[in-house]
């Protein structure tokens, strides 16, 4: 009966927990992963990104970290800490920005209606991974129900983009481009 009630408690659907994290916080094991990610791709011998690859990355993490020495280890310590209490460095914050920053900023925003009522329009301003400064525009009111997108109902591109354009050639010390950095998220 005891396995019974486990086996039944065990193969209830749960709520599927969502695939953005906020405020994920900087260890030592993940700092390391960062740094080495290149030779733990060459050690799956797989192409990046492929279910083959994603199945080996966890061995092939393993084998790559098992390498390294006591002094790498160790840095990844202090690493780990600096990253945490002030920022990772520009390269960390620009692969993050190309490849989840559109993924958060929906996120964010679905959950800010369905939770508060919310309508979100988000600017944003980042360095890509060849330092060149990018402008997006996300909008998803859209896809509520009953809702119109910002965007498509607004003169916004004319008003308020040359005014975060300068913002954030202030901000990054370079004006961007606009026409050839604009990015939407619809």
């Amino acid at each position: 009966q005891t396995y019974k009630e486990w086996l039944y408690n065990q193969s209830r659907r749960k709520a599927p927990k969502p695939l953005i994290k906020y405020g994920k916080k900087w260890t030592p094991h993940r700092v390391l992963i960062e740094q080495n990610k290149g030779r733990i791709r060459e050690e799956t011998g797989e192409i990046a990104g492929s279910e083959a690859m994603i199945v080996k990355w966890p061995e092939a993490t393993k084998t790559v970290l098992a390498g390294l020495s006591a002094k790498e280890k160790e840095e990844a310590n202090v690493l780990a800490d600096k990253w945490n209490n002030e920022a990772a460095p520009p390269e960390v914050q620009a692969n993050l920005a190309e490849t989840k920053g559109a993924d958060m900023i929906e996120h964010f925003a679905a959950e800010m209606f369905k939770q508060a009522g919310m309508r979100v329009f988000v600017m944003s301003a980042w360095r890509d991974s060849r330092g060149k400064l990018m402008l997006g525009a996300h909008d998803h009111n859209d896809q509520f129900s009953g809702t119109n997108s910002f965007m498509k109902t607004r003169n916004w591109d004319e008003i308020f983009m040359p005014e975060w354009q300068q913002y954030a050639g202030e901000q990054f010390g370079e004006m961007p481009s606009f026409q050839s950095s604009f990015l939407s998220s619809q």
